[in-house]
């Protein structure tokens, strides 16, 4: 696995052992995306199934839920793992086995390697928020790897917004709470900031939102 720079705190670092295999599938997707964010797992699983394809690189890779749930991934795919935490990568490498999966632990925030072969598909699913600064200040996140996409290939992903989304009342203490924690960083992020993002960087984009989720893809036309 490859290491790069360690950036200032954030919300991976919550990414425990414990946490990874019998909380976040069941509470972060399962309960606080459904009935906080506004946004089911399956209404995610259906992008990222929308977008994936056999040569993918998945940033942030949480549990590795939607890889391992997506139906329409060959067997024979050549997945790319990256991720900051060494207890996600373990957890997902080890779910994912049937993929015999590479890995990264590598900062979303910094460029990969020249030295690694284009990819079809790339997704960022629930990171972005995760991360310190402002939506612009991260948009590197999604900026860097673009240039590690195929022509006509994929960026894909899911982030919880702060701003141009309703927040209903019953979801401000739990964003209260996931802020001050450190969980989520995403005080400040807007749609305009994420369209302005997309708009720059891709050729073709969209966006859908779900509740406070905005789920994405561009693509590259050439």
């Amino acid at each position: 696995m490859d290491a790069v720079r360690t950036p200032p705190a954030s919300g991976y670092q919550i990414y425990s052992p414990f946490l990874l295999r019998y909380i976040y599938d069941q509470l972060i997707l399962g309960g606080n995306s459904r009935f906080f964010w506004g946004c089911p797992p399956a209404k995610l699983l259906r992008h990222f199934e929308k977008h994936v394809t056999g040569n993918h690189l998945d940033i942030g890779v949480g549990t590795g839920y939607f890889l391992d749930k997506a139906r329409n991934v060959p067997q024979t795919a050549r997945i790319c793992l990256m991720d900051l935490n060494p207890n996600t990568l373990a957890h997902c490498e080890k779910r994912l086995a049937r993929y015999a999966p590479q890995t990264l632990q590598h900062d979303a925030l910094a460029p990969l390697g020249e030295d690694i072969a284009p990819f079809s598909s790339i997704s960022l699913n629930y990171v972005l928020h995760c991360m310190p600064g402002t939506l612009l200040e991260k948009k590197g996140a999604i900026a860097h790897h673009t240039r590690h996409l195929k022509p006509k290939g994929v960026f894909f992903g899911a982030t919880i917004l702060n701003e141009g989304v309703s927040v209903p009342f019953y979801s401000k203490p739990m964003l209260h709470m996931a802020l001050r924690n450190g969980a989520m960083n995403n005080a400040r992020d807007s749609r305009a900031d994420l369209e302005a993002i997309l708009e720059e960087t891709f050729d073709r984009w969209e966006i859908e939102i779900s509740g406070m989720v905005a789920l994405f893809a561009g693509w590259r036309a050439d």
